[in-house]
């Protein structure tokens, strides 16, 4: 019945039971079925010797082959969930309630900048901490405790070097066998680069490329947030609209690429010339607006207009060459909310046409 390999060990320890030498034995072992087949035992063996008798053996079998097949399912699976935890993409976390990190993987040792999980788990006795916005993991918590999971939830941390990167969590809420809530796990995803780039597109979608000023539609939405405002207050806003004279013949005779250095140039002293509340913005070309909040009076706004004009007198340098701009500036002001900014953009750019024709040739 016992497995060739098995029989030495097996007589050596029968012979031990039967010398004394084991009053008492209990073991895991195969034997063979009348079958073929090996069926994995839990044998008992107890000596009893009455005085003037032989030696005898009371055994106990147990057929344990199907535990031993959950067992061995079982370590698989331990097996095979600690490979996908130890070489996962993502990282991967267990926290107590009160964030202690219990358990992180390698992955997301690195994505935080530690040399190992142990490190990690050991720095961090909050994971509070790790959030630039510390109620952002108060958020995260509490969407847990009330909707048991939570999908996709992005936030800003802090590496250990205190750079600042961007991860996507997805977590649910552990519970107790009685239900009670004893802590979170999920994965973590590192969605920096992807963040960077929906900032960037974001930037160039308001802002003009060659000047880093703002474009038109956030010109217009600046000057729409300006004119609510001024339903609180007993002001006014002013628009300013700019189209420089004379710089169809500077492109012209100094090439594109002097008019480019040009108008960085004007950008750059239009943001000199205003307060740092006003919003400078290129909507093409050589039109510039400019957006002046609290102004008292047409006056005012007159007063910063000269200003800028002032301002863009001063020689520019130009492939060698100094060149002088100047610019034609359409004024308009409103001080109700209920003023469309289009109709105000429309009024300043035909007040900058005015003023152009009215210089002299």
């Amino acid at each position: 019945m016992i497995p060739e390999e098995r029989r030495i060990e097996s007589r050596e320890r029968l012979r031990e039971r039967l010398d004394g030498q084991r009053k008492e034995d209990r073991i895991e072992t195969v034997i063979l079925h009348r079958s073929g087949r090996s069926v994995d035992l839990e044998i008992g063996v107890k000596l009893l010797q009455e005085r003037g008798e032989k030696p005898r053996l009371v055994i106990i079998a147990r057929d344990i082959t199907e535990r031993k097949r959950s067992e061995a399912a079982l370590r698989t699976a331990e097996e095979k969930y600690r490979s996908i935890f130890e070489n996962a993409v993502d990282g991967v976390f267990q926290t107590a309630l009160d964030g202690r990190l219990l358990t992180v993987n390698p992955a997301m040792a690195r994505m935080y900048g530690y040399a190992s999980p142990e490190e990690m788990v050991t720095d961090i006795s909050d994971a509070g901490r790790l959030y630039v916005n510390p109620d952002r993991r108060s958020e995260l918590a509490n969407v847990m405790r009330h909707d048991g999971v939570v999908p996709g939830f992005e936030a800003q941390v802090y590496r250990k070097d205190g750079v600042k990167i961007w991860v996507s969590t997805s977590a649910r809420a552990l519970r107790d066998n009685g239900g009670e809530l004893v802590g979170f796990e999920g994965t973590v995803e590192d969605i920096t680069a992807r963040k960077t780039l929906e900032e960037q597109l974001e930037y160039l979608a308001f802002h003009d490329g060659l000047t880093g000023l703002p474009n038109r539609a956030l010109f217009l939405d600046r000057l729409r947030q300006a004119l609510a405002r001024t339903d609180r207050r007993d002001d006014s806003v002013a628009l300013l609209f700019l189209d420089l004279d004379g710089f169809k013949k500077i492109n012209d005779s100094l090439g594109h690429e002097a008019g480019d250095l040009l108008l960085r140039a004007v950008a750059k002293r239009l943001r000199t010339s205003v307060r740092l509340g006003d919003t400078v913005a290129r909507l093409g070309g050589d039109e510039f607006t400019v957006l002046l909040e609290d102004v008292a009076d047409e006056a005012e706004a007159t007063e910063v207009a000269g200003r800028i004009a002032d301002g863009l007198r001063a020689p520019i340098t130009l492939s060698g060459e100094e060149v002088s701009v100047a610019a034609s500036i359409g004024i308009t002001l409103s001080a109700s909310a209920h003023d469309r900014p289009e109709d105000l953009l429309r009024e300043a750019d035909f007040a900058m046409y005015e003023a152009k024709n009215s210089k002299d040739p």
